[in-house]
């Protein structure tokens, strides 16, 4: 069970760190010369990796491999509580883009907006929903995501109703 979740880790790390220096697995793959389906299976955890590969990957991503071995982890506690009026706040800033917040509520805001699809707005890549997820994966666990998520979606029916 721990190789399969370590083959699960390894991936995640090699496609969000892929994913956050703006590559194309094209591009790793002409850097590493490793076959395309193969980093495909990689990333989503279901093939094996040799060291060589490990390092390959890791010089193409500009990381040390052992990055690539350790999961994506929480911040640090404190600092990311959600609060009950942390979480109105993300809510709001994230239907309503006039409201500000400091620099990290802000990007967490804008990565909310990202992933919860509100209609008449414009459709983000799956790129950019993925980046976004596994930001925000980085700062909260699935339930407070959950919890965010559904905030959203309340605050946008909630400014529908008003402006109805």
């Amino acid at each position: 069970m721990l190789y399969f979740t370590m083959l699960k880790i390894i991936g995640e790390k090699i496609y969000s760190i892929r994913l956050a220096k703006g590559l194309t697995q094209s591009e790793v793959v002409r850097q590493t010369g490793i076959p395309q389906p193969n980093l495909s299976n990689i990333e989503k955890g279901k093939q094996d990796i040799t060291l060589a590969t490990l390092f390959k990957l890791a010089g193409a991503l500009g990381v040390m491999p052992g990055e690539l071995l350790t999961p994506l982890t929480l911040k640090s506690e404190k600092q990311n509580t959600l609060t009950r009026p942390r979480v109105e706040r993300l809510a709001k800033a994230a239907v309503h883009t006039d409201i500000k917040l400091e620099p990290a509520e802000q990007t967490i805001a804008n990565d909310l907006r990202i992933i919860v699809p509100i209609p008449g707005k414009q459709t983000p890549s799956k790129k950019e929903v993925y980046r976004a997820w596994l930001a925000l994966k980085g700062v909260y666990r699935d339930a407070e995501l959950r919890t965010c998520i559904e905030r959203v979606r309340d605050e946008w029916q909630r400014s529908q109703w008003i402006l109805s």
